[in-house]
């Protein structure tokens, strides 16, 4: 082992752990263990502590209970290892063994405060705990009491699962419940008919097992699968949702601690026998007669959440749900009597082509083989049957994966016996057989890299149909023919139609959505059409001017059809090429230069996409309503939409003019709610939105009331990000935040926010420290803040007075701010003063001429002074004679009355110190 190699890795975790890095910092100390000789039980000992400590930071209180469990076994009197074990179990909520840790601490070491403060405050807690558990026995009695007699009304009865509902959310109900036996009282009124109690009951379940694997194996042991089949199959859609969100809980909160987690739990055998009994459960039921069609859209969501864990998706690739998928698929098809489908919604195969997408997406390269081969056996083994029955089926199960994974349905698709076998259907009398086909032919074209084969034959069949008299055919030929003509997408030198066949291309979509017969399907395919050729920058300015169309789109498709997923993405999607808000290559202009030189065909923008044209864009949307169409868009539950929307409605809040339209057209609040619930960069896309109202906005205009608190989450994370842009507007919105009141500070504070602000004051980037500097500045002014700098080292308030002397006048503003505001407590002054350049800097900014620094500048120097004689006579001995000249050249100067303030509050404290002989400042009136 090598020794040298182990201390210079706990240097470095030190260095980490002090600027907040703290994941970075416990992997240096797990290098450093690595690294250290098996008998340095000191050196081990203080890195396992070390290491609990930064899993404390990080809320990963198992890890921090293992490492500290191990650390004392090693130095079983160790007080830091017991102090922090007792973080870690805190933390656990487990309050008792917590203070048996500390006693036993307190044993070793008597006298430590912090462990006698801490042991006050858990019994306190404990105590609390005890009387609301005492006191909520008494309730949940009352209301097994109130459920189970006859006497009781229905009204009554319907509140008292309510109130189980509401407990169960609770940690502290939700184990009430399980301690009196309450999950068996409860099943007994699961055949109650009922159903606002049913869903009550239910929903009590949930909370219960919220990600909490120890009480969700209890309800598992009393809650039998057949039930939960009988219960999801209800005729009654609000049971059988409610059902499949319970069976989406108990599977969750078997692999994970919480919602937000990406963590997965190691399953255990009697765990994983419960997981596969329900999944398969499940499996059965989606292909089953019995259950109603919101039941299957509810399991089909179901199967949608589950693959957040990639545990579940290999079980469930195992198990076949890619075939189930295309069964279900199947049944989307329109067929005729005597062909008796499963129920199914509008919405049924678009689920699966989610489900299909989602489960893709976390399969290992051997799974996704599997996957694509049961893709492929289920369409070419309906294909394969006799009878257009089976073939409609067949192109319907292919139409859902290439709605889905569109390079699997293609890499189908281009199969020659699967190819000629659509390609005899396009060209059937059947109009059925001609809609699914041209449906096929118009999904392959959205993957421009793999549907070369298929479009060979495909595009001729396309033209041909576009010209058929059946709206049904021509709409979908039409979309398929836009799709091509839009491969080229902003670059015009990648066009593989001309800017006349592109217009005229819009032209016929147009003319589906004005036309007086109001088809929703037919509109649904025209926007399809549309959001493809919108990418084209001549198309757009077209569509900017088109008041008919702008009008349809936004307030009788965006507000009214609500519902319809895959419109509303094709509304947003329009928007987003509109306003230049999707994804482009970042140039390289060598690259770009080489390339002319080689000959090569390079991509090039075309002028209408230029900014001057962006903006205006921007400014006719605004007036045509974008805002509140967005908004109304937002609401929807797919995460592919919402992307889109915070794109929008980022690109409206660009321009400091457009926001305030963007906030009194409810766009703030929208953007609250994407900033939430969103794909990854959806959420960075919102908050950054929100960011750019908030620093040009007054605060308690953009964000009234609660907002104001709900504002802050997003706005922390948006600091987290990997764009300096986004960190930089982020950090200037907090700060204006910050110095609204104490409960927005204290909220920044609780979100982790003081946190990453002081990481990134530490920043290469002159603006991003500088903006760091200045929330820090605002955030100082809550208690707790400015408690973080009374720590053991001194590096935080070096920083700061470092900060004050740097050429960046705006950066030593805002450091000598913070130092005003911190130096009113003499241990904080003391710090500074241990700083080597801190004389030399105080005289600078006292001298400063930028007025506002320079006041802050003699604040400090006033403060110091108050703070301490031992401090005031270092300050005279150092440059007894500058300081001198400062505090009577201000006391005399009658211009800045602030300054003067400061200045004569220093000297007659040198004066009370007898430092000085009486000094006779002016009037300062």
């Amino acid at each position: 082992m090598d020794a040298c190699t182990g201390v210079e890795e706990k240097t470095k975790g030190n260095a980490l752990f002090r600027k907040g890095d703290y994941s970075e910092a416990a992997a240096m100390y797990t290098n450093a263990l690595d690294a250290t000789a098996a008998d340095d039980k000191d050196m081990i000992v203080a890195l396992y502590k070390n290491r609990a400590a930064c899993w404390l930071k990080l809320k990963r209180y198992e890890d921090a209970l293992a490492d500290c469990k191990t650390a004392i076994q090693l130095s079983p009197s160790d007080v830091k290892a017991l102090y922090r074990l007792a973080q870690a179990m805190e933390g656990k909520n487990e309050y008792s063994e917590a203070l048996k840790t500390l006693k036993h601490l307190l044993s070793i070491e008597p006298k430590n405060k912090e462990a006698i403060e801490f042991a006050h405050r858990l019994t306190a807690h404990i105590k609390q705990q005890v009387e609301k558990s005492q006191s909520t026995d008494y309730l949940v009695n009352e209301m097994f009491h109130a459920l189970e007699s006859k006497d009781t009304a229905n009204d009554m009865k319907i509140q008292a699962a309510k109130n189980f509902a509401i407990l169960s959310r609770e940690n502290a109900g939700a184990e009430r419940i399980i301690k009196s036996d309450g999950i068996e009282k409860l099943m007994s009124f699961l055949e109650l008919d009922d159903v606002e109690i049913l869903t009550h009951i239910l929903n009590t379940f949930i909370g219960v097992c919220s990600y909490h694997r120890q009480r969700t194996l209890v309800v598992t042991q009393v809650f039998p699968v057949s039930k939960m089949a009988i219960l999801i199959s209800s005729k009654h859609s609000e049971i059988s949702k409610t059902t499949a969100h319970l069976l989406q809980r108990i599977l969750l909160s078997f692999v994970f601690s919480s919602e937000e987690s990406d963590e997965e739990y190691e399953l255990l055998g009697s765990q994983l026998s419960v997981i596969v009994s329900i999944l398969l459960m499940l499996l059965t039921l989606a292909v089953s007669y019995k259950v109603n069609a919101t039941g299957r859209d509810a399991i089909l969501e179901l199967f949608m959440s589950l693959t957040r864990s990639k545990r579940f998706c290999k079980i469930l690739v195992d198990q076949e749900l890619p075939k189930v998928l295309l069964q279900v698929a199947a049944n989307t098809s329109d067929l005729n009597e005597p062909y008796v489908p499963l129920p199914v919604t509008d919405r049924t195969r678009m689920n699966v082509s989610v489900v299909l997408t989602k489960l893709h997406e976390h399969l290992s390269k051997d799974e996704k083989k599997y996957f694509e081969a049961q893709c492929s056996g289920s369409v070419i083994e309906l294909l394969s049957r006799e009878g257009e029955t089976s073939q409609i089926q067949g192109m319907t199960s292919l139409a859902a994966i290439l709605q889905g994974v569109v390079q699997v349905g293609n890499a189908i698709f281009s199969q020659d016996v699967i190819l000629a076998k659509v390609i005899v259907l396009a060209g059937s009398d059947n109009p059925r057989c001609q809609i699914i086909a041209v449906e096929l032919l118009a999904l392959s074209a959205s993957d421009k890299d793999h549907c070369t084969k298929i479009m060979e034959p495909g595009v001729p069949l396309m033209k041909r149909l576009f010209n058929s008299s059946d709206d049904r055919i021509k709409i979908r030929a039409l979309v398929g023919l836009c799709k091509l003509g839009s491969v080229g997408g902003w670059n015009i030198n990648a066009r593989t139609f001309t800017t006349e066949v592109l217009l005229n291309l819009q032209k016929a979509c147009r003319n589906f959505l004005v036309s007086p017969v109001k088809d929703t399907t037919l509109q649904k395919w025209a926007i399809e059409g549309i959001a493809f050729l919108s990418m084209d920058a001549e198309v757009k300015e077209v569509l900017i001017t088109d008041l008919p169309i702008l009008k349809i789109v936004f307030k009788d498709m965006a507000v009214t059809d609500s519902k319809d997923q895959s419109l509303l993405y094709g509304v947003a999607t329009i928007l987003v090429n509109l306003t230049n808000s999707y994804d482009k290559p970042e140039r390289n202009p060598e690259l770009e230069e080489l390339g002319k030189y080689a000959g090569e065909n390079l991509p090039k923008e075309h002028e209408f996409d230029q900014e001057k044209y962006v903006v205006k864009r921007v400014k006719l949307l605004l007036q045509e309503g974008a805002v509140p169409a967005m908004a109304a868009i937002g609401t929807c539950d797919s995460l592919k939409t919402r992307e889109q929307v915070a794109r929008v409605l980022l690109a409206l809040s660009t321009d400091q003019t457009n926001r305030g339209i963007v906030v009194q057209q409810g766009g703030a609040k929208c953007l609250l709610s994407l900033a939430i619930n969103n794909t990854k960069y959806g959420k960075y896309a919102a908050a950054q939105a929100l960011a750019k109202i908030g620093i040009t906005t007054n605060p308690e205009l953009a964000f009234p009331g609660q907002r104001s608190l709900e504002v802050i989450r997003p706005l922390v994370a948006l600091l987290k990000s990997e764009q300096g842009l986004q960190q930089f507007e982020g950090l200037m919105a907090l700060t204006n935040l910050a110095g609204m009141n104490d409960d927005v500070r204290k909220r920044i504070h609780k979100e982790g926010g003081v946190r990453e602000v002081e990481s990134l004051m530490f920043e290469e980037h002159e603006l991003i420290r500088r903006a760091a500097t200045e929330a820090m500045c605002n955030l100082v002014q809550l208690e707790d803040v400015a408690k973080r700098f009374l720590g053991d080292d001194v590096e935080r308030v070096k920083l700061l007075t470092l900060f004050a002397g740097e050429e960046d006048e705006a950066l030593a503003r805002a450091a000598a701010g913070t130092l005003a505001q911190l130096t009113c407590s003499p241990p904080i002054c003391k710090k500074m003063m241990a700083v080597k350049s801190c004389t030399e800097i105080l005289k600078q900014i006292c001298l400063s001429e930028d007025l506002e620094l320079r006041h802050r500048g003699v604040y400090i120097l006033a403060n110091l002074i108050e703070a301490d004689k031992e401090i005031a006579e270092t300050l005279l001995d150092c440059s007894e004679l500058e300081v001198m000249i400062i505090l009577n050249g201000f006391s005399l100067d009658r211009s800045r009355i602030e300054v003067k303030q400061c200045a004569d509050r220093a000297l007659k404290k040198l004066e009370q110190y007898k430092l000085i002989e009486p000094f006779a400042p002016t009037n300062t009136t």
